[in-house]
C-alpha cells in the first residue's frame, strides 16, 4: 500500500468528505433510475466548468489526476474493508436479517458483474473472491447438513433393528412356553407357535 503523504494544499484536501465522493462518483458514467440531470465529468474541462459552478476553485490538469488518483485508492481501500467486513460478519448478518451464506454469494455475485459491467476490475474481482467464499460456506453447510442426515437415518434405523429384535425376542420366549406346555398336545403346541410367527 501506498503510505505517501498527501499534500494539504492538494486540490480537493479542503473539500469536505463527501462533496469529495460526490465529486468523484460523478466521474463514473450514469446508471440506469439516475437523475438526468445529474453531472457527468467526462474529462478535465467538464471538472473544471462544476468546480467553478460550485464556487470551488477550479484545479489544474495535473492536480484533478492527481485527486483522481487518491480517489481510486480510498475507493479501493473502502470496498476492501466493506468486503473483509461482510466477510467476518456473515454469520450475524445472516442471523440478524435471515439471509443465508446462498443468498449472500448470490448478492456479491451480482454486484461482481456490476463492478465489470462499470469497468471496475478490482472491484468484481473483490465481490467475486466474496461470492465464492460463501459459497464454500455453502457448500461446508451443506455438507453438515448431509451427515447429520445420514447420522439421522442411521440412527433411526438402528432404532427400527432394535425395536424389531426386541418383537423377534419376545415371540421366541412365547414359542419356547408353548414348547415347553405340557397341557398341549403336538398338534396344538404346532399350531400355537406358527400363530406367534404368523405362519399360515
Amino acid at each position: 500500500m501506498d503510505l505517501t503523504k498527501t499534500r494539504s494544499d492538494a486540490w480537493g484536501e479542503d473539500l469536505p468528505e463527501e462533496t469529495r465522493w460526490e465529486i468523484y462518483g460523478f466521474t463514473k458514467p450514469p446508471r440506469e433510475g439516475d437523475d438526468e440531470s445529474r453531472p457527468h465529468l467526462k474529462s478535465y474541462e467538464d471538472a473544471r466548468e462544476h468546480a467553478a459552478a460550485r464556487g470551488i476553485t477550479p484545479p489544474s490538469r495535473a492536480g484533478w489526476y492527481r485527486f483522481l488518483a487518491r480517489m481510486r485508492k480510498a475507493e479501493h481501500l473502502r470496498l476492501v474493508y466493506r468486503v473483509q467486513g461482510a466477510g467476518e460478519t456473515a454469520t450475524d448478518l445472516a442471523r440478524e436479517a435471515g439471509i443465508t451464506d446462498a443468498t449472500a454469494a448470490e448478492a456479491f455475485r451480482a454486484l461482481s458483474v456490476n463492478a465489470a459491467m462499470d469497468g471496475d476490475d478490482k472491484g468484481a474481482a473483490l465481490y467475486a473472491n466474496a461470492a465464492a467464499k460463501f459459497r464454500d460456506a455453502t457448500l461446508k453447510s451443506s455438507e453438515i447438513t448431509l451427515r447429520e442426515r445420514a447420522q439421522t437415518v442411521k440412527e433411526e434405523e438402528l432404532k427400527i433393528a432394535q425395536e424389531k429384535l426386541r418383537i423377534l425376542q419376545a415371540k421366541e420366549a412365547k414359542a419356547v412356553e408353548a414348547v415347553a406346555d405340557a397341557q398341549l398336545t403336538d398338534a396344538e403346541r404346532v399350531e400355537k407357535v406358527k400363530s406367534i410367527f404368523g405362519i399360515k
